[in-house]
C-alpha cells in the first residue's frame, strides 16, 4: 500500500513521507505536488516515476541511492536539488524549458546517465552536477556558471560543446575526463581555471576564445594526447604547470600581449619547438622569472633551484613556503622580492650569488646561517623588523685543533695543524658580512629604490 504526506511550504505544496513496498517499482506522484522533499531515496526496486505537471522542484536526495531508471520532467520543472539522483541507475535527462538550475551532486556518479540535453534556459550548473557519470555527449547552453567537477571523471565523454555567453567554468570542470577529443569552448569566459581540463588524455587539439585573459595553474597538465594549443591576441598570463606534462605538444603560438609566463608552464612537454622555449624565456626575462623547481615537504612547497635567464628583479614565486638550502647559490642576482607567504630562508640559501637587495615580507620567521654569505654589497629590506629565528648566534661544536691550544679565532682554528679535540664557539649569521638591514619598509618604497 502506499502512502503519501504533504504539506504547503513557501507557498507549495510538498510531498515529504511517503510509505512503500519495498519491492515497488513504478510510482506516481499526485497532481497537485509542486516538490518532492527526500522522499524516495533508497528505495532499491524502483524503476520508474511518473511525475506531474505543475511540478517545479525536486529537492535534495529525493530518490537518491534508488533504483530509478526513468522519469519524466514535466515542462513546468525549474529545479533539481543537491544529490536528487546520486547515484541511481537513471539513464537519460531532458528537462523542459523552464528549467534553470541543476544543484550540486544531482546526478553525480549515475553510471548508466549517457543521455542529457540542456534547455536554453538553464541558467546554473553546480559543483559535481554530473560527476562520474556516463555521458558521451554533452551541449551546454549560455549558462552564467559551470561549477567546481560538474562534469569531472566522465570517463566516456568524448566531444564538450559550450555556447557563446557562458560565463565561468570552474576548477576542475572536466578534469579526469580521459576519452574527451573535442571541446568548442564559449566565446565570453575570462578564464580557464586551475585543472579545468587536466588529464583529458585524449585531447589532441585547443582553441581559446578571444575573451580569455589568463590560463590557470595545470589547467591543461596531463593532456598526454595534446598536439596543437591556439592561444587569443588577449592572453595576459599562464600560470603555474599550465601545460605540465604535455608530452606531445608541438604547436603553440605565443600572442604579443602575452605579459607573463609562470613557473613550469611547459614543463615536460617534450615535443616543444626550442624556438617555442626561447620564446618563453624571453617573457620570463621581462618580468623577473627563471625555471624554478620545487617539491612538497611536509606539506610546504619548498623552492628548490632555479635555472635560465634572470632578470634585474627576482620575484619567488607566490606559492612557496620554504626557500630550501643552496636554491640561488652561485646564480647570478641583482634583486630579489621573497612572496608574502615564505615562512623559512634555509643555510646558504642566496650564498656567493652577488646579491645587491632583497625584500623580506613578515611572513618569514626562520633565516638559517649564512643565507646571504658571499654577497659583500647586500642591503636587507624588511616589511616588519627581524624577528628571534633571524637573530645572530652562536653554538658550542667540537672541532679538530692542536691539543691544548686557546684559539678563538674559528678561520685560524681551521689552519692549524691537527692532533686532537676542543670545544669552541662557532659563529653562525644569516648576514656574516653585517650589512644594512633596514626595517618597516614597503614594498612599493622598496620598489623605487634604484
Amino acid at each position: 500500500m502506499t502512502e503519501f504526506e504533504k504539506k504547503e511550504s513557501e507557498g507549495k505544496v510538498c510531498l515529504t513521507w511517503t510509505s512503500l513496498p519495498d519491492d515497488i517499482r513504478e510510482i506516481t506522484v499526485p497532481e497537485d505536488v509542486q516538490k518532492i522533499d527526500c522522499t524516495f531515496s533508497g528505495y532499491k526496486k524502483l524503476k520508474r516515476a511518473i511525475l506531474p505537471e505543475g511540478l517545479e522542484e525536486i529537492g535534495d536526495n529525493a530518490f537518491a541511492c534508488s533504483g530509478i531508471e526513468s522519469v519524466n520532467f514535466p515542462a513546468s520543472l525549474r529545479k533539481v536539488g543537491k544529490s536528487a539522483f546520486f547515484q541511481t541507475e537513471i539513464t537519460s535527462v531532458c528537462p523542459g524549458e523552464n528549467f534553470t538550475e541543476i544543484e550540486m551532486h544531482a546526478f553525480s556518479c549515475c553510471d548508466k546517465l549517457k543521455d542529457v540535453v540542456l534547455p536554453v534556459g538553464l541558467k546554473k550548473i553546480a559543483a559535481n552536477a554530473f560527476s562520474d557519470s556516463a555521458l558521451t555527449h554533452i551541449e551546454v547552453p549560455a549558462v552564467t556558471s559551470i561549477g567546481y567537477k560538474a562534469f569531472a571523471c566522465c570517463k566516456s565523454l568524448l566531444t564538450v560543446s559550450m555556447k557563446d555567453g557562458t560565463e565561468e567554468i570552474g576548477e576542475q570542470a572536466f578534469c579526469g575526463c580521459e576519452a574527451l577529443k573535442e571541446i568548442v569552448l564559449p566565446e565570453g569566459i575570462a578564464e580557464i581555471k586551475k585543472e579545468t581540463f587536466a588529464k583529458c588524455a585524449a585531447l589532441e587539439k585547443i582553441v581559446l576564445p578571444s575573451t580569455v585573459k589568463r590560463i590557470g595553474s595545470r589547467a591543461f597538465e596531463g593532456c598526454v594526447s595534446l598536439k596543437e594549443v591556439v592561444l587569443p591576441d588577449g592572453l595576459e598570463e599562464i600560470m603555474f604547470y599550465a601545460f605540465s606534462g604535455c608530452e606531445n605538444l608541438e604547436s603553440i603560438n605565443f600572442p604579443e600581449g602575452l605579459k607573463k609566463v609562470n613557473n613550469m608552464a611547459f614543463y615536460n612537454c617534450y615535443k616543444l619547438p626550442e624556438t617555442c622555449l626561447d620564446i618563453v624565456r624571453s617573457i620570463k626575462l621581462k618580468v623577473g622569472e627563471a625555471d624554478f623547481y620545487m617539491n612538497e615537504k611536509g606539506g610546504n612547497v619548498v623552492l628548490l633551484s632555479a635555472e635560465g635567464a634572470i632578470a634585474d628583479t627576482l620575484y619567488i614565486p607566490d606559492n612557496v613556503d620554504v626557500i630550501d638550502i643552496n636554491a640561488f647559490k652561485g646564480n647570478r642576482l641583482s634583486r630579489v622580492i621573497v612572496n608574502k607567504r615564505a615562512t623559512t630562508i634555509c643555510q646558504s640559501a642566496f650564498e656567493d650569488s652577488g646579491l645587491k637587495k632583497i625584500y623580506i615580507p613578515a611572513t618569514v620567521k626562520e633565516i638559517k646561517e649564512n643565507a646571504f654569505a658571499g654577497c659583500p654589497e647586500l642591503s636587507i629590506y624588511c616589511e616588519g623588523e627581524p624577528c628571534e629565528g633571524w637573530k645572530d648566534g652562536e653554538e658550542e661544536v667540537r672541532k679538530l685543533v692542536e691539543t691544548g691550544a686557546e684559539w678563538t679565532d674559528y678561520q685560524h682554528m681551521k689552519e692549524s695543524a691537527v692532533y686532537g679535540f676542543v670545544t669552541v664557539k662557532e659563529y653562525k649569521s644569516y648576514n656574516p658580512e653585517k650589512r644594512p638591514v633596514y626595517t618597516h619598509v614597503l614594498l612599493e618604497d622598496f620598489l623605487k629604490e634604484d
